[in-house]
């Protein structure tokens, strides 16, 4: 790259941050502005419940390390621990479990619903009692096929993804003056978020999916994708943008 080019990160604040030196490192300027942001359920009362019986699941089944933060944040509220098997979608949300000191039965290696279900079939098929942590978003995919296999399935939303109400004025500027070379989309919902925040001033950036499906709904949302990522991380959003500059 002849001069440094501006990213433009919009996952979350939290999750940005992290990721931030994987891009700086490589030679790019960022700027982070969410499209949506991470809070906790209006109330604790069904999660309370369900840690006070854990012993009766057979797999504790993680869809994001968002789940595992804030499930994990309520266990030692009630000075609990996790002594059943667990089973997490993609590297992340492994990392996130054994940051919390809890042991990885089995992982994921396609970060997405259909790879833990490949993973937990057999388990399933057995009549296995799943208790999947989860957000407020997303697909049923999961639980679904895991119910039509033969398993038991409970969900426990721990967390609840919410939209950024307006954009930053100096943000949207920015973009519709063209300054962000690339803005990363790591989600349905941030595909959405992003399309009601920015409009039209997002034709003024290469769109980054960081996946077939976050893709299809952006060209739904009328702004394609200009690059799509091989792997469906936050690595792979970069090496498909060090290709696209090749």
């Amino acid at each position: 790259m002849s001069e440094l080019q501006t990213i433009l990160l919009t996952r979350p604040y939290r999750q940005s941050l992290e990721v931030r030196p994987l891009f700086e490192e490589a030679g790019f300027c960022t700027e982070i502005a969410p499209a949506v942001e991470i809070v906790p359920p209006e109330d604790w009362e069904k999660a309370d419940s369900v840690l006070g019986r854990l012993g009766r699941y057979d797999w504790l089944v993680f869809s994001s390390a968002n789940g595992v933060r804030f499930f994990c944040r309520r266990l030692r509220h009630h000075g609990q621990t996790v002594t059943v098997n667990t089973a997490a979608v993609g590297s992340a949300t492994a990392e996130a479990l054994a940051a919390e000191g809890i042991a990885v039965t089995r992982t994921a290696a396609d970060p997405r619903a259909e790879g833990l279900v490949s993973v937990l079939e057999d388990q399933a098929r057995r009549g296995a009692r799943f208790l999947l942590v989860r957000g407020n978003r997303g697909r049923d995919v999961l639980p679904d096929r895991l119910r039509a296999l033969g398993g038991a399935v409970e969900e426990l939303t721990v967390y609840r993804q919410v939209d950024v109400p307006e954009a930053d004025r100096r943000v949207a500027e920015r973009m519709a003056a063209g300054d962000f070379a690339y803005t990363t989309v790591t989600s349905s919902a941030i595909a959405r978020s992003l399309a009601r925040l920015y409009g039209q001033r997002l034709k003024q950036t290469r769109l980054v999916s960081i996946s077939p499906l976050t893709g299809g709904t952006l060209a739904e949302l009328g702004f394609p994708a200009r690059i799509q990522a091989a792997e469906s991380t936050m690595a792979g959003m970069l090496e498909a943008i060090r290709n696209a500059e090749k």
